[in-house]
């Protein structure tokens, strides 16, 4: 089974990956922080979108990145949010291509 991975050349979108982690304040007040995990260049396909009307129009993106295989982003990505170009993508589904070679990120962004 041949594996489709990027050539490095195509792997030309600079992303961001971020993590929220809850931290106290001086008052004790929980607060959500984001942490940077990663910051790797990535290959973006599109996969779709649309509209949807239920009481209000909501726009939906849905895109997969390519990037190289990271431990973290392995095992706790579905919690991760991905960042391209100042929009942010929740992670729906991370995807192994290859063993420890790259990792397939799919993800969605509700408007």
């Amino acid at each position: 089974m041949a594996i489709n991975t990027p050539y490095i050349g195509q792997m030309d979108r600079k992303i961001k990956v971020y993590e929220f982690t809850k931290t106290q304040n001086d008052l004790g007040e929980e607060k959500e922080t984001e942490v940077l995990v990663a910051s790797p260049f990535a290959f973006v396909e599109e996969m779709g979108g649309g509209e949807s009307i239920d009481g209000k129009i909501l726009h939906a993106t849905n895109r997969s990145y390519i990037i190289r295989y990271n431990a973290n982003i392995s095992r706790m990505g579905s919690n991760y949010i991905v960042e391209d170009s100042g929009v942010r993508f929740n992670i729906t589904h991370v995807m192994q291509l290859g063993r420890r070679s790259h990792l397939k990120l799919v993800t969605e962004n509700v408007e």
